[in-house]
């Protein structure tokens, strides 16, 4: 009987021994998958970016040197190992952030920029999940993230903004965490706030807040951009006097280079001079803006923060391919919406948004306007390649507006209980039409189920919300 006893005992001790084994070596593969993984992420970004010389973040590291030393850093910075040194070309405000390069060798701080952009892409990808796909959890939208950096990394702006050591990852991560961070430590508007500090073109988010009736956000934002820039001037004045009055900010716009994807550059490609230029810009712009705040009215936050971003990139003067790293989560956001629905079934069956995904993600692959004539001239299929990205974010955007639009539209009204009525106001107003029962206008964002209104009508109500003049 005891041998009996004892042989259970070490046949359950053996079972858990075996599982609990079992159970480390798959951790462990796991690590060590994620481990290798990441580790080469960082190997071929650093030799991408040595490849690159990283030009953007020679001129923070100078211009960050010369303020430190007293010079101007919106001079003449010197040559280096590079070559010439780009000209400094942001607020005095963005110097403080920099100055940390400024406290290491050259080789180290472009370490730590290609370390602080991968963290802010991984950052940005994972509040995304979090909020397309919130049946993950936060330990299946961390897998997913780790899963997707790689190729992420091999989108074109991704690149570019690594191998220049850009800090555009960094302004993304600070607008994302103001819009989708649940609950925040700090008052919401106040990173939006800094990094338009740093960069002006983060300030068009506040269009957001106002389109959604946010005010304290927005003037959190605004308050927070003229607190810290009023505190540089105080600080820089000299410096701070130079770049808003001395002709830093009134930089180069609508320059016609390839890697120039804004829609003034594009109607430069296409020949368009003067007030045909003017014109076509205003109709264009009008039409980006609408389709931008029908967006935001009616969709979820992060589409309206990616609604938001394209009409920036679109509208800014100047936005080079490196400015677009808006476009990895935005196929991440498109990819959650359509993969579950659709698994892996085979691509016969794939409808326009699979199409879609696949589309944008090899053209953000490729950067199809390398085949082009960097200065030009653009003759034939150039004019459409040169102008990839402002054509198919154009496009994008009005389709998801239209789409978003009729949705609302479309969506039925469910009827509200009536309140009863007293018996003796009842019996007076028998064999009349009670109030309230006459024709009313519907707004068309309540329009009745089945109703397609014109596209008049549709731009009509874009320039409402606008003005916020009516709130559906």
């Amino acid at each position: 009987m005891n041998e009996v006893r004892a042989h259970r005992r070490s046949g359950v001790a053996s079972w858990i021994t075996s599982q609990a084994t079992s159970l480390a070596c798959r951790r462990t593969s796991r690590v060590a998958a994620v481990s290798g993984a990441i580790g080469l992420v960082l190997l071929g970004l650093l030799d991408l970016a040595y490849r690159s010389r990283f030009g953007d973040l020679q001129s923070f590291y100078q211009a960050t040197l010369a303020w430190l030393h007293g010079l101007d850093p919106y001079g003449q910075l010197p040559v280096t190992y590079a070559g010439p040194t780009p000209g400094f070309i942001y607020p005095p405000f963005a110097l403080l952030p920099l100055s940390v390069l400024a406290a290491l060798p050259f080789p180290a701080a472009a370490v730590l920029s290609v370390l602080v952009s991968l963290s802010c892409l991984g950052f940005t990808v994972f509040l995304v999940l979090r909020r397309v796909w919130p049946d993950g959890g936060t330990r299946g939208c961390l897998n997913v993230t780790i899963a997707v950096l790689p190729i992420l990394l091999l989108l074109e702006p991704v690149r570019n903004t690594v191998g220049q050591g850009q800090i555009n990852l960094l302004l993304m991560a600070l607008v994302a965490a103001d819009f989708l961070v649940e609950n925040p430590r700090w008052p919401r508007g106040m990173l939006i706030g800094i990094a338009a500090a740093i960069k002006i073109t983060p300030a068009a988010f506040v269009l957001f807040f106002l389109v959604r009736k946010d005010f304290r956000s927005s003037l959190t934002a605004a308050g927070t951009a003229a607190a810290v820039t009023g505190g540089m001037a105080l600080l820089m004045p000299e410096e701070s006097k130079r770049f808003f009055f001395g002709g830093v900010l009134n930089g180069p716009a609508g320059i016609v280079n390839r890697d120039n994807q804004t829609i003034s550059a594009a109607l430069n490609r296409l020949g368009l001079h003067g007030v045909w230029h003017h014109s076509a810009w205003i109709v264009l712009a009008a039409l980006v803006l609408v389709a931008a705040v029908l967006i935001m009215r009616r969709s979820s936050t992060e589409i309206g923060m990616l609604a938001g971003a394209a009409a920036a990139l679109l509208l800014s003067p100047l936005s080079w391919t490196a400015h677009w790293v808006w476009v990895a989560p935005a196929l991440v956001a498109l990819a959650a919406g359509v993969l579950p629905s659709h698994g892996f079934r085979p691509l016969r069956t794939a409808d326009r948004r699979i199409r879609l995904l696949l589309t944008c993600s090899a053209l953000l692959l490729l950067g199809p306007q390398i085949l082009t004539p960097a200065e030009g001239p653009w003759v034939g299929w150039q004019l459409i390649v040169a102008n990839t990205y402002p054509l198919v974010t154009v496009a994008v955007l009005l389709t998801a507006a239209y789409r978003t639009h009729r949705a609302a539209v479309l969506t039925p009204i469910r009827p509200t209980p009536a309140r009863p009525e007293p018996i003796a106001e009842s019996r007076r107003s028998e064999g009349r039409r009670p109030s309230g029962t006459g024709h009313t206008t519907t707004p068309i964002c309540n329009a009745p189920y089945g109703t397609r209104p014109p596209l008049w009508a549709v731009a009509v109500e874009g320039a409402t919300a606008l003005t916020g003049s009516r709130q559906c």
